[in-house]
């Protein structure tokens, strides 16, 4: 069976075209039904949902996970896994269901169908997660990025995808690696997507310090590339 488990991890693994050009965003996107969180005071709840969102992060068994980096600068080096990255503030709304066939993917087949967000039959679901774009540190300087968010099992209809879609936004200011939407038709189209989400989603303080709160391994994966300011420095 194909899930998304195993698309994330294949997304990892390959190597992307580099986007040129850095810079700084400043237009408006898309707006929420939902309050917005200020950027520069994160919610007072962001440890707990830090907490609920920890448990719906996909991270897959590390030694079944072929990952070409082992650090946040190895990550962005060169365009291979990572094209766009961006300083914001999150908005979402339900995306879309996928129900696994049972068939075999073939080079022109996916092994899912799209399906209703809250149709009951879905294997998994995805949020769209839009990125108010403050800052663009890597990519073309955009209003705002879509990337998809999701969220695996029945279980996450109703109260639980609000839940998500909640603490999402009240993670405040956040930075976003994302990878440009696959052409796979296993994807079924769709927006951007989370390359390694657990090493995508970063908080940013008042001051610009990151905190990787998804990472089991956060430490050695950011080194000393713990600030805005630095990982600008090193993306030019």
């Amino acid at each position: 069976m194909r899930t998304r488990h195993g698309l994330w991890a294949t997304a990892a693994a390959l190597a992307l075209l580099a986007l040129s050009g850095c810079g700084d965003a400043t237009d408006e996107g898309q707006s929420s039904s939902r309050p917005e969180a200020t950027p520069s005071e994160p919610s007072d709840n962001v440890q707990d949902c830090a907490d609920v969102l920890r448990h719906n992060v996909q991270q897959p068994d590390a030694g079944a996970v072929y990952r070409p980096y082992e650090t946040l600068a190895q990550m962005v080096a060169g365009g291979r896994t990572v094209d766009s990255v961006v300083v914001g503030t999150i908005t979402t709304r339900a995306g879309r269901g996928f129900d696994e066939t049972g068939e075999a993917p073939t080079e022109g087949a996916p092994s899912s169908r799209v399906v209703d967000f809250d149709d009951p039959a879905a294997d998994w679901r995805d949020l769209e997660a839009t990125v108010q774009a403050e800052q663009t540190l890597l990519g073309d300087a955009v209003g705002s990025v879509v990337v998809d968010w999701t969220l695996m099992g029945n279980s996450d209809t109703g109260e639980d995808a609000q839940e998500v879609g909640r603490c999402l936004e009240e993670l405040g200011r956040v930075l976003i690696l994302s990878w440009a939407t696959p052409t796979g038709p296993e994807w079924h189209g769709g927006a951007r997507v989370l390359p390694d989400p657990p090493r995508s989603v970063a908080t940013v303080d008042p001051s610009g310090r990151l905190d990787f709160v998804f990472a089991p391994d956060a430490a050695a994966f950011v080194q000393d590339l713990d600030t805005v300011a630095k990982l600008r420095r090193a993306l030019r």
